[in-house]
């Protein structure tokens, strides 16, 4: 985790914290790494104790994922991925037409969404806002908000590659030698 110096709470130091096992500063870079015990702190926790001692701590790149509306093969959600990812402000897309989710991962910081989402609209995607479930929601409420649709077409896709697997190494019945 780097996070830019200046420390607004003199005499606390980072390390005084439960869980924080290591404290550098990066050399020639206004930047710091943090080494934590993640048993003992969460990553929520680990950013708000930087918050305290640091100016700035990054976000990380911002994600959104969509509904994707229609019926194609992968190779055409492959194409389209391909055609979102020509989209400045876009780092990263990955559509599934089985899963029907686009995801997003955005590279400018903070995104001009309003702008990027209608530029996917005009690469092809028929995109609309995912509906969300709550983290404390179960299982099958994820999955109705659409929430694991993209693990779930994963999932189907490996386990298609290894019935097809098993299928080639068993002997065809029937047949003597």
């Amino acid at each position: 985790m780097n996070a830019r110096l200046g420390c607004d709470a003199p005499g606390h130091q980072i390390s005084d914290h439960e869980g924080i096992l290591d404290v550098r500063a990066l050399a020639g870079r206004e930047a710091v790494e943090v080494t934590f015990d993640g048993s003992r702190l969460s990553e929520q926790e680990l950013r708000r104790i930087l918050g305290e001692h640091l100016q700035s701590v990054p976000q990380g790149p911002r994600r959104r994922v969509l509904h994707l509306d229609g019926r194609a093969c992968e190779a055409a959600a492959d194409r389209l991925s391909r055609r979102i990812e020509e989209i400045p402000g876009i780092r990263r897309a990955t559509a599934t037409y089985v899963g029907q989710v686009l995801c997003l991962t955005f590279s400018d910081s903070p995104p001009d969404e309003p702008r990027i989402l209608e530029e996917v609209q005009q690469a092809g995607a028929s995109v609309r806002p995912l509906i969300s479930a709550d983290k404390d929601s179960s299982f099958w409420d994820k999955i109705r908000a659409g929430q694991l649709n993209e693990e779930l077409s994963c999932a189907a896709g490996f386990l298609a590659l290894v019935a097809a697997a098993i299928g080639d190494h068993t002997p065809a019945q029937g047949m003597r030698s």
